[in-house]
Order: C-alpha cells, then sequence, then structure tokens
C-alpha cells in the first residue's frame, strides 16, 4: 500500500508540473531542443524550409495549442481517420481554402519533394491530393503542418520536437527489427524465424499507434490554427466595412 501510494503522488504531481497526465509518459526522455546549427544548415539550402529556420532564430510565436494539450476528444475520433488518409486530406484542402487559392495552388508534397524525379507535380490535382493523404497520411499532414508553420510564422513547442523524436525513433526501432526479422527468417528460419517476426510485428504495430495517435494531435493543432486565421483574415476584412459605415453616418450628422 505504500508502495501504490507513492506511485500516486508521483503522478498527481508530475500532471500538476505538466498540465496532463501524458507528461510521464516516455517521450519525455528525449530532447526538447530545436534543430542545432548543422542541421539548419543543411535545411536552409531548401528554399522551402529556409523561412522556417528564420522563424525559429527570430523567437516567433508558438501553435495556439501544442501538441500534448490537443490530446482529448477530437484527437480520439481522428486518429483513426488519419489511418485511411481522411484527416490529411481534409487539413491540406482546408489549407488551400484558407490561406492559398484553393485547390488551384496544391502541387504533390506542396513543393517540399520538388527535387525528386519520382515524385510528380500534380499541380492542381484533386485525385493527387486524395493519393498523396491516403498513400502517405502523415506525411501529407506534415506538410500541411508545415505550411499552416510558414504562412502564419509560428515554431514548435518543446514537447512538439519531444512527440515527433519519440515517434520517430519508434519508426526507426521497428524498421530496424524487420530488416533483422527477416535476415533471420532466411539464413536461420525455424521458431527463431517466427520469433523474430513476432516481435517486429508487435514492434511495428507500437511504433504506428504512437505515430498516428501524434498525427491526430496535429490535425487538432493545425485545424485550429486554420480556424484562427480565418477569423482573423474575417476581421481584417470587416474593418474597411465599418470604417466606411462609420464615415458615411458622420457624413449624415
Amino acid at each position: 500500500m505504500k508502495i501504490l501510494s507513492q506511485g500516486r503522488r508521483l503522478w498527481q504531481s508530475s500532471s500538476r508540473q505538466c498540465g496532463e497526465p501524458i507528461a510521464v509518459c516516455c517521450f519525455l526522455c528525449f530532447d526538447d531542443k530545436p534543430l542545432d546549427a548543422d542541421d539548419k544548415a543543411k535545411l536552409a539550402e531548401n528554399p522551402q524550409y529556409a523561412p522556417l529556420i528564420a522563424l525559429e532564430d527570430a523567437n516567433s510565436k508558438a501553435f495556439k495549442v501544442s501538441l500534448k494539450d490537443s490530446c482529448g476528444g477530437k484527437c480520439a475520433l481522428c486518429t483513426p481517420l488519419g489511418i485511411c488518409g481522411i484527416t490529411a486530406c481534409v487539413s491540406r484542402k482546408e489549407m488551400l481554402d484558407t490561406m492559398r487559392n484553393g485547390i488551384e495552388d496544391y502541387s504533390c508534397c506542396q513543393g517540399h519533394c520538388s527535387g525528386c524525379a519520382c515524385v510528380p507535380e500534380c499541380k492542381g490535382s484533386t485525385a493527387g491530393m486524395l493519393c498523396e493523404g491516403c498513400c502517405c497520411p502523415v506525411l501529407s499532414l506534415s506538410f500541411t503542418r508545415i505550411e499552416v508553420m510558414r504562412t502564419r510564422g509560428l515554431t514548435p513547442d518543446k514537447t512538439d520536437y519531444q512527440l515527433m523524436r519519440c515517434s520517430n525513433c519508434l519508426q526507426a526501432i521497428s524498421a530496424a527489427c524487420s530488416c533483422v526479422a527477416c535476415v533471420l527468417s532466411i539464413f536461420v528460419g525455424g521458431e527463431v524465424g517466427h520469433v523474430a517476426r513476432l516481435a517486429a510485428n508487435i514492434t511495428e504495430g507500437v511504433a504506428c499507434c504512437f505515430t498516428f495517435s501524434v498525427s491526430g494531435c496535429m490535425y487538432v493543432q493545425v485545424m485550429t490554427e486554420l480556424e484562427l486565421h480565418k477569423a482573423e483574415q474575417d476581421a481584417k476584412a470587416k474593418k474597411p466595412l465599418e470604417a466606411v459605415r462609420t464615415g458615411k453616418e458622420m457624413d449624415r450628422n
């Protein structure tokens, strides 16, 4: 009982410090710092990422909702929808309608992989957007998030870095386990190969569950920013109309 009470106090204290019980998860073991100088130099060579590096160096504003704070009912609903690419397609379409000129400004990966010969441009193609979202749902949603960051001048929260690095680490471990299982199945076989494949499948399941959970949080984060952007644009559009209306009323008086 004493051990249980100590564990309960530790859980409660961690939750109070970080705002949510999720803060005690393993992702906190990962570095929460932005990119180092070498990584920034590599990304700065790509004109698509250079503005993001400048924003990070300028200590620009963070997202209205961080990834850890976006966990909730919406995230739980969006996570399974993200597996089949629905959230990726919806968020990209909303971003294009809100921040660009609609589907006309769509391009595959939104231009972030334009240097790859195997990636078609698919300029203004709705079918291309659907294929991208369904075939690469997490990657497509990430590109949409980058476009929102560029337009609104945003940088990730510290826990955003931790969650994404944890997801990347789990995917790397899953890939390594799959390679080991493939080798053991071919050259050893038998019970060893069966156990290796089982371990690889379990690791892949854990990694995919975590990654799609993060993508659900990312969808909520992106859509929140798009709603704010739309509200801000509507408010700016109303100001001239209000000024004209006020001027007419003054002229009447």
